[in-house]
């Protein structure tokens, strides 16, 4: 009889072995699966290109397309990694429009309150800066002024479109049509 419980315990024992096996193995083929599957996808992405910020989350460097962005340019508004972009005023630019901005004054434009319940009222003055590069390059910058109103307990926000002083009274009237 007792060889009996031996053979029992030694049948048992494998077929738990068995099973456990075909655990393992169904576990690592769903891995693969899973991981040829990410692959695949990764292959049937579109090759890395310029991104806007607007266009993409995941943003890379315009000039090192394996490095991800740090911050967007206030002119093109591409985006650059750490080592393409200059500060200055607050602001970030591309080599060359660092240059612009530096080499000009600018004069404000608009200015237009926000609140943070209210933030689409400063809409006109980032359509018109896209129109304006997009037409044709004008080089513009939005500057962005906090306040704080003791009175009534809130911030408030001035979206500020500057613009290259000697093309302020052509611009003005484009912006007037611009709005209407």
């Amino acid at each position: 009889m007792s060889e009996n419980v031996v053979i029992i315990l030694v049948a048992a024992l494998l077929i738990v072995t068995v099973l456990f096996a075909a655990v393992i193995i169904y576990l690592f083929n769903k891995v693969l699966k899973e991981k040829s599957h990410s692959r695949q996808e990764q292959e049937d992405a579109p090759p890395l290109k310029k991104y806007r910020a607007t266009q993409d989350h995941a943003s890379y460097c315009v000039n090192h397309p394996q490095d991800h962005a740090h911050g967007m340019c206030a002119i093109c508004q591409e985006l650059f990694c750490e080592d393409c972009l200059k500060e200055h005023d607050g602001h970030t630019f591309c080599a060359p429009h660092f240059k612009l901005f530096i080499s000009h004054e600018w004069e404000e434009l608009e200015s237009i309150k926000t609140t943070p319940t209210t933030p689409e009222t400063a809409y006109p003055i980032y359509d018109f800066k896209k129109e304006l590069w997009d037409d044709g390059g004008e080089p513009t910058v939005i500057s962005t002024h906090y306040k704080i109103n003791i009175d009534d307990d809130s911030i408030e926000s001035y979206v500020k479109l500057l613009v290259i002083k000697d093309e302020f009274e052509e611009l003005k009237g484009r912006y007037q049509k611009f709005k209407q």
